[in-house]
């Protein structure tokens, strides 16, 4: 336990789990120590002490010192079709009075339009982001194929102190 200790990289959790399991073990030349003490001496709480405790008593020592997974499983809630709707309804102009879509308001016109339940603003975020889809922004720079040396705004003008093109 101390050589795993001696190493310059490791990961905090183990590092701490460690920690605990030298301080509480009784054949320590000053013996062990109590939990409270145990959690002041490493700077957690004592509920984590104790759950070290369980966890090295019905795991082993090697389980308790990797973090237990989580059993729940995530469903995803975008699937191919309603992607292609969200990028369809994104990339349609935006409803009336509003200049551009936002987050909120894709996630919104999903409910409305029974796509989903509910779904939240950041799952929309991270669709739109994987589909590479900024419809939030002012301005967006359209990046020219290579070998041009000139750049363009999304609306066709040059930027400026560029020289012409030609």
């Amino acid at each position: 336990m101390t050589s795993l200790l001696q190493r310059k990289v490791l990961a905090a959790f183990k590092r701490q789990r460690a920690q605990i399991f030298l301080l509480a073990d009784e054949d320590r030349r000053e013996g062990a120590l109590a939990d409270h003490q145990i959690a002041a001496a490493c700077n957690c709480s004592r509920s984590s002490v104790e759950r070290a405790r369980v966890d090295l008593c019905e795991r082993g020592l090697p389980a308790a010192l990797e973090r237990v997974k989580s059993p729940q499983v995530y469903e995803r809630k975008f699937d191919g079709a309603t992607e292609a709707k969200l990028v369809a309804i994104c990339c349609g102009a935006p409803p009336e009075g509003q200049a551009r879509w936002s987050l909120r308001l894709l996630a919104d016109t999903l409910v409305e339009l029974k796509v989903f339940d509910s779904v939240s603003h950041e799952a929309v975020r991270r669709i739109l982001c994987a589909n590479e889809l900024k419809p939030w922004l002012k301005k967006q720079w359209c990046i020219p194929p290579l070998g041009q040396r000139r750049v363009r705004l999304q609306h066709g003008g040059r930027a400026r102190r560029l020289p012409p093109p030609g």
